[in-house]
């Protein structure tokens, strides 16, 4: 589960909750549940309402459809019908309730391995991070985020670690619009799977590396 992340000085990161909420003003539930099934996930509450006058005041980020929120002047707003999937839209969320919405940066930063994982950045927040088995999901999600992040300049950080699955990754990079001749940084490891992050297990262990590296090289300071 993925939780907000405090980043110290010393170059490592420790996990905190979020300090805020996100309400989805609609009357598609199938929406609502895919939603707050994926704040779930990475241990931010969603909350359905159907009504404005519903919305808790800890809330920051309405999503809504157009057409169902009305003139909501209290809240940024973020529109489903702007994204291709709950993860996209959660990700603009998160952004705009910690200020990011006029990011000029987007960073991907892996850890390779059998089990790879991945932080995703926009200027200097952490987003989110994921861990894959497979080449295939990753490139999906990869695809989706640069896609999402259109306008924004990418850059890629991975690990220096296992030589036999970095090569074949950096040609699935390559392969992806927007990402073909996005710098790609190759950072040392030592260290990065050290202290404090929210998961168990290996799961947790790929994501802690995976942000530690873009600790590392400066791409992430703040979360929300």
């Amino acid at each position: 589960m993925l939780e907000d992340i405090l980043l110290r000085r010393r170059g490592f990161i420790r996990a905190i909750m979020y300090r805020f909420q996100v309400a989805v003003l609609t009357h598609d539930h199938v929406l609502a549940s895919r939603l707050r099934d994926e704040g779930l996930r990475r241990g931010l509450k969603v909350v359905h309402v159907t009504s404005a006058g519903d919305i808790p005041l800890s809330v920051r980020v309405v999503i809504s459809r157009r057409g169902e929120c009305g003139d909501i002047r209290s809240w940024s707003v973020i529109y489903a019908e702007d994204f291709p999937s709950p993860v996209s839209l959660l990700d603009k969320a998160v952004e705009v309730a910690a200020g990011r919405a006029d990011a000029k940066t987007a960073t991907i930063s892996i850890d390779p391995g059998s089990r790879i994982g991945v932080a995703y950045m926009v200027a200097d927040l952490l987003v989110r991070t994921g861990t894959y088995t497979d080449l295939e999901g990753l490139e999906r999600d990869l695809r989706e985020f640069i896609s999402s992040h259109r306008g924004l300049t990418p850059n890629v950080v991975i690990g220096s670690g296992a030589p036999q699955y970095r090569e074949r990754l950096i040609r699935m990079i390559r392969s992806i619009p927007g990402l073909g001749d996005a710098p790609i940084e190759i950072v040392s490891e030592e260290g990065t799977s050290r202290r404090g992050f929210v998961g168990g297990g290996r799961r947790g262990r790929d994501e802690r590396a995976a942000a530690n590296l873009a600790l590392r090289r400066g791409h992430v300071r703040t979360t929300p």
